[in-house]
């Protein structure tokens, strides 16, 4: 009976101690903090009212206001270079020097002939004057001796030597009056070979077309230049163009005077277009010009994203494209936050512009949550959320 009553005994320990344990956990549960949901952390945009600037990207490339390929006209060896890349030039000011002394002797050789046929039309010309004082004289003594001869005062023998003498002295001076044209001639064709040769001349200094700057030397000195050889490459930077392509299609708004906007130094600026293109080039593309301000500071040959403004919606809402999502249904939607929860309204996509999109659906000055790529996944109606900065 003992053995029987320590069991019971013990059996009965284990159970209120099973008890007194159960009891203090639920007093320790009863203490603990009660679990809640904690309101999940968004960013947002606030609805504004504004003037959307509506328009069309293209890529441009910021080129000089004029660029000159210089090239040779003439097989000749190059003797000096006298600017490199990067300096300044004045125009007309020499930028490289070819080999002309086979053109200055032949320069030479035509001034010479002219001074020799000059001299000697200067000399026919007093033999000119000359004979036709003498044929003068003739003609005069011809007609008096042949109004003797007619009376007999003369005899015939002596109004004919008068007669042959004068055909002499005509002959003597026509002959003279030919050559002093003869020489006119190939002094003015001497004239227009010294000035051929005084081109040519000129060809053998490359100057600049314009104040600008030497963009590329393709030549050194000792290098043998032939005609079309390219020499250097010059560009008017005081003023620089944005230039790109616009394909077919958007030729209906393309058009002078259109504001073409770009972004310089993170601040926003704008252009006129000035230049369309009369023709399409290859693949349809048609090139359009606008210069850029005096002060921009691009480089020639960066690329720049600009945009053709189209038209400017006056006073429309509009919210960050990262603000609009698609719906369950595939319609546009958007987050608003309302008393610290989400309220889920579809709204009236429009036309985008600058990462901004107008919409209908939306009042100014709601907040509407930002950068939604979890979506619907982790946002609902009714969400608790927090806002943050």
């Amino acid at each position: 009976m003992t053995r029987k009553r320590l069991s019971l005994l013990l059996v009965a320990l284990v159970v209120i101690g099973a008890v007194v344990l159960v009891v203090h956990k639920k007093a320790v549960m009863k203490k603990a903090p009660r679990y809640t949901t904690r309101p999940l952390p968004v960013r947002v945009a606030e609805a504004s009212v504004r003037d959307l600037a509506v328009g069309q990207d293209y890529l441009a490339v910021v080129e000089a206001n004029e660029t000159a390929e210089l090239s040779a006209r003439l097989l000749a060896e190059v003797v000096e270079v006298a600017k490199d890349e990067g300096d300044p030039v004045k125009k007309d000011e020499v930028l490289l020097r070819l080999d002309d002394r086979e053109i200055v002797q032949a320069l030479n050789a035509v001034e010479a002939r002219i001074e020799a046929a000059k001299a000697e039309l200067e000399a026919n010309e007093a033999l000119v004057a000359s004979l036709k004082e003498s044929a003068a004289y003739w003609k005069k003594e011809r007609a008096r001796d042949e109004a003797l001869a007619r009376e007999g005062a003369v005899s015939a023998s002596v109004a004919d030597r008068t007669r042959d003498q004068w055909n002499k002295t005509e002959g003597q001076l026509e002959s003279a009056v030919r050559k002093s044209g003869a020489l006119r001639h190939e002094i003015e064709a001497l004239r227009n070979q010294r000035k051929e040769t005084q081109v040519r001349e000129g060809y053998t200094r490359i100057r600049s077309p314009f104040d600008g700057v030497v963009a590329v030397r393709y030549v050194d000195p000792g290098d043998l230049a032939a005609p079309g050889t390219r020499l250097f490459q010059v560009e008017d930077r005081q003023r620089k163009k944005l230039a790109f392509d616009v394909p077919q299609e958007d030729l209906p708004f393309i058009r002078k005077g259109l504001p073409v906007t770009y972004n310089e130094g993170g601040k926003a600026r704008q252009a006129l277009i000035d230049r369309i293109f009369p023709s399409l080039a290859q693949g349809r593309l048609l090139r359009v010009e606008a210069h850029l301000p005096p002060d921009s500071g691009w480089n020639v040959g960066a690329y720049v994203p600009a945009r053709i403004v189209k038209e400017t919606r006056k006073k429309v809402v509009v919210v960050p494209g990262s603000c609009i999502l698609e719906g369950p249904d595939g319609a546009p939607s958007v987050f608003i936050v309302k008393d610290g929860g989400l309220e889920v309204r579809k709204v009236k996509r429009d036309v985008e512009a600058g990462g901004l999109v107008e919409v209908e659906g939306v009042q100014a000055g709601e907040q509407v949550v930002e950068s939604t790529f979890y979506g619907w996944a982790t946002l609902s109606q009714g969400l608790k959320v927090e806002v943050i900065p």
